[in-house]
């Protein structure tokens, strides 16, 4: 990763809920030339979506609706904007296009971590989230794919599920099992 934001170069990071992913808002502070955002569902609450937003962004990256993530990132990547997206793509999504087996259930998937990254050619990564010990923690990049235009539909989608299968599956307690993930089932 840090060889293609070297190069000059946008890169799209993939994760789930698991451990403590609000550190990945602090990613701004690690790499201050490169803007930093991540995608967010805003909340109903008015009180809480202000809250939230000055948690997330308190140290200089952008909270972006996931609803206007793509057109926030061509903007960026029309002017010329070096940009590091954190996507926590393992929500419950309706409707869904895309279906596939997730930790043994039938599961609809949000599939557009691949395909923005093929659309603007960012480099798609994943992020490996260890608790090191209570509140710490320590993230390992894998890469997927330096241009993932490259790649099968669904493929690089499928690969970020079996990856964050394993993260889950090395420490289960760690994974935010209360988000109802299998709420919907196909009709």
């Amino acid at each position: 990763m840090n060889e293609w934001l070297s190069q000059g170069r946008s890169v799209i990071g993939v994760f789930g809920h698991y451990g403590n992913w609000e550190y990945i808002t602090a990613y701004q502070l690690h790499c201050p030339r490169v803007h930093v955002m991540q995608l967010y569902k805003r909340l109903t609450n008015e009180f809480s979506e202000n809250l939230m937003l000055h948690i997330r962004q308190r140290f200089g990256s952008e909270c972006v609706e996931a609803g206007n993530a793509y057109r926030r990132l061509l903007a960026a990547k029309r002017s010329g904007e070096q940009v590091a997206v954190g996507f926590i793509a393992d929500q419950a999504v309706w409707p869904a296009h895309f279906w596939l087996e997730f930790m043994h259930q039938d599961s609809p998937v949000f599939e557009g971590a691949q395909r923005i990254s093929s659309k603007l050619d960012f480099g798609l990564v994943y992020f490996d989230i260890y608790k090191v010990k209570r509140g710490y923690y320590e993230v390992k990049v894998i890469p997927m794919a330096e241009h993932p235009a490259e790649f099968p539909e669904h493929a690089l989608t499928e690969r970020y599920f079996r990856l964050l299968e394993n993260t889950i599956r090395r420490n289960p307690e760690y994974y935010l099992w209360s988000h109802n993930r299998w709420k919907f089932k196909r009709s």
